[in-house]
This record gives C-alpha cells, sequence and structure tokens, in this order.
C-alpha cells in the first residue's frame, strides 16, 4: 500500500494480522483475538485509524490482559500511524 513500511495489502478485520500479507484494518479486533505477552510487538503501519470504542490496554484478565506488549509506529519520521477515537464526547479516550 501507498507508504506503508509493514503491510504489503490494506488491512482487514478478516485477516489474521500476523503477517505482512494480511494485517488487521484497527488495533482493537487485534486485541480482542489475541492475549499479547511482553514480548509480542505489534506495528502499526502508516495511516489513520479511526476507532469506535477506547481501546484498553490491561493487565487484568477481565479487561484483556495485554499488558507489556510493544506498539510502534512508522519508523520512517516522514510517516504518520494516527489512531483518532473520533469522539468528543466526555469518558471516551484512545488508548487507555
Amino acid at each position: 500500500m501507498v507508504n506503508d513500511e509493514y503491510s504489503t495489502v490494506a488491512g482487514s478485520n478478516r485477516y489474521t494480522g500476523k503477517t505482512p500479507g494480511d494485517p488487521k484494518a484497527n488495533l482493537l479486533p487485534l486485541l480482542r483475538n489475541y492475549d499479547l505477552e511482553p514480548n509480542d510487538v505489534v506495528r502499526i503501519d502508516t495511516g489513520n485509524y479511526v476507532h469506535v470504542r477506547n481501546v484498553l490496554i490491561s493487565g487484568e484478565l477481565s479487561l484483556g490482559n495485554d499488558e507489556g506488549a510493544t506498539f510502534i509506529g512508522p519508523a520512517d519520521p516522514n510517516k504518520v500511524a494516527r489512531i483518532d477515537r473520533a469522539n468528543p464526547y466526555a469518558g471516551s479516550t484512545n488508548i487507555e
């Protein structure tokens, strides 16, 4: 895709998110599908990502238990991975 560093196709939440050829479209489905551990790395490629819910990263099992994973965006300083909650109301967060 245009300016991508990590993926070779457009993301889809039906993909596994495990290889450059099958990236997830958003972070939230990845967190819901997998129990991330401290050695796991999530690469967020160049682009604009709109989330319809708050993204919570926690060490509590009832909240997702993804604490300790590493999340990285594009390495090139001219490229941006922007995560937008798109909700201006109280209680809305982007990533907690």
